[in-house]
């Protein structure tokens, strides 16, 4: 229930003696800089993806709060209906019904639990950084993001004189809406700072 916890799962799972480049989607941004952040060795860039920090904005300010009662009614609902909706919610394009029928068959191989899901909302919500990470840093911004007001991501790049790259088209999930011009952005973002 803890964004620590969540990093300290992560380096379990990996062999040590590495440094990464670490590419984080909304709270996966948020893991990341804090990994950066607890183990500085191992972090070389951290590229934060539509995320946010409540210690440069408020919850409400982050998480979108006309969103609230979508996210709680897809939580209830079966894998299908489900995953229409997150997509819904985290995509500006129509639905695309191949990828959706990715997410509802992984949705059945592994699911999450409500419980899961609440603990993952409770970590993200307190997540609270002051200082940047000693490490690279990228923010890629959805300016049209209609979960998580893309003021949050900006205020936290501003704060840290990080470098940004706003999208002005593409919703939350950028690598759902558009994932070659997320790996253009990125892999020339690795090219030119290296």
């Amino acid at each position: 229930a803890s964004v620590n916890g969540m990093v300290e799962a992560i380096r379990q799972q990996l062999a040590g003696g590495q440094s990464y480049v670490v590419v984080g989607l909304s709270m996966g941004g948020m893991i990341a800089l804090q990994w950066a952040k607890n183990h500085p060795q191992e972090v070389q860039t951290v590229i934060c993806i539509n995320s946010s920090n409540a210690a440069f904005s408020a919850f409400y300010e982050r998480l979108r709060p006309e969103k609230y009662l979508s996210i709680i009614t897809a939580l209830l609902q079966k894998p299908a209906k489900r995953e229409l909706n997150i997509m819904k919610l985290v995509s500006n394009h129509p639905v695309q019904h191949q990828k959706l029928e990715n997410w509802i068959n992984y949705a059945q191989q592994f699911p999450t639990s409500p419980l899961n899901f609440v603990r993952q909302l409770w970590a993200a919500s307190r997540f609270k950084m002051e200082n940047a990470p000693n490490c690279k840093l990228l923010f890629i911004t959805s300016e049209k993001d209609q979960l998580v007001n893309s003021k949050s991501q900006s205020a936290m790049a501003r704060q840290w004189h990080a470098r940004e790259i706003i999208n002005q088209v593409d919703g939350h999930d950028i690598a759902l809406d558009n994932p070659e011009w997320l790996c253009q952005t990125i892999t020339r973002y690795l090219h030119n700072t290296d």
